[in-house]
């Protein structure tokens, strides 16, 4: 809930003075972004159809404005970059990551799908792509990112 908080009082900033040359986006610590919390996650449990409703359309309106930023936007990944964090990346112009990055759909494990990134998604890799990191939530690496685009 914060970091949506955060990205999206950032893509407000940005929208406000679109002047600066380019949104760099990366992590803090070990990862680019390792996923939804697991506590937020448990916490969803209780929510209502309109509170997931809600919270699903933040999200999107997060990733959608990178998608939509009117200056150059670039992800630098390190680390793992899992579920959500994908979706971010995906939203961006331009994506670099070190060679030890991990990618990867690992809310699929769980029986979760991946709807409200999926359009960024599939638009960066591709349907079929989409089709089997969804369906296996394997994980791969920074050379197979690079490769599916």
């Amino acid at each position: 809930e914060d970091m949506i908080a955060e990205l999206r009082h950032a893509s407000d900033d940005v929208r406000g003075d679109a002047s600066g040359g380019a949104v760099v986006r990366g992590g803090e610590g070990k990862a680019f972004s390792a996923g939804a919390a697991l506590g937020w996650m448990q916490k969803m449990i209780t929510y209502t159809q309109e509170e997931n409703r809600l919270d699903s359309e933040a999200l999107y309106d997060v990733i959608h404005g990178i998608w939509s930023c009117p200056v150059p936007t670039i992800a630098r990944v390190h680390g793992d970059a899992l579920g959500g964090g994908v979706g971010l990346i995906s939203a961006c112009d331009m994506a670099f990551g070190v060679e030890g990055a991990s990618f990867g759909f690992t809310e699929c494990k769980l029986g979760l799908i991946p709807a409200v990134i999926s359009p960024f998604v599939l638009s960066r890799i591709g349907p079929a792509a989409a089709r089997r990191y969804f369906l296996t939530a394997e994980r791969f690496g920074a050379a197979e990112a690079a490769r599916l685009g």
